[in-house]
């Protein structure tokens, strides 16, 4: 990710140290180097505002193949576009679609929809170990008393998540379990 410059000193490092091991003597081939460099989002989890410059693996298209014997089927098999056999009659399979793929920008993949990853506008609130719940004033009033803060104490703050927030909250959750209090203490400076 961002090529060994997330400014997180063991990701980095391990990046570096792959990025320069001889491909021909360590591993088996460039596309294996290409997998623990370029790690993709697996098909249908990219969104359109990414902030993080990470890929996403292609589509695999899917067929069924089965054989029958007196309208009885007798056998059957799934087929997959990525590697897996295609040695039945291509005739005789039925190309497969998926039935509802999500779609974080809001585009119809097909009849089926696929229109976003919550069924309407939501609102969520995270807390600082990164626990995600729906979130409404009045569940925010329910964790504060529930954590003993009087809410004379509280003060509401806007802040815009881009990358570098991104990877600064990646970083304390792999260090912390104060995630967002860590993370975002360097942007907060001018609120406190």
């Amino acid at each position: 990710m961002l090529n060994g410059n997330s400014y997180m000193g063991s990701i980095d490092n391990l990046y570096q140290s792959i990025s320069v091991l001889d491909r021909s003597k360590y591993l088996r081939s460039s596309y294996v180097m290409d997998m623990l460099l370029k790690t993709p989002l697996a098909h249908h989890f990219k969104i359109s505002n990414q902030m993080l410059p990470i890929d996403e693996v292609s589509a695999v298209g899917y067929a069924c193949d089965s054989k029958k014997n007196y309208g009885e089927v007798v056998s059957g098999s799934l087929v997959s576009s990525n590697g897996g056999s295609y040695s039945t009659n291509l005739r005789s399979c039925i190309h497969l679609e998926y039935l509802e793929p999500q779609s974080s920008i809001g585009e119809a993949y097909n009849n089926y929809g696929g229109r976003g990853f919550t069924k309407k506008p939501s609102l969520y609130m995270v807390t600082d170990d990164l626990v995600v719940t729906p979130g409404s004033s009045t569940s925010a009033i329910t964790v504060l008393t529930k954590l003993r803060i009087p809410l004379s104490d509280v003060m509401e703050c806007s802040i815009n998540i881009g990358q570098n927030e991104c990877l600064s909250i990646l970083k304390a959750s792999l260090i912390s379990s104060s995630a967002l209090t860590n993370g975002l203490s360097q942007f907060l400076t001018k609120f406190t």
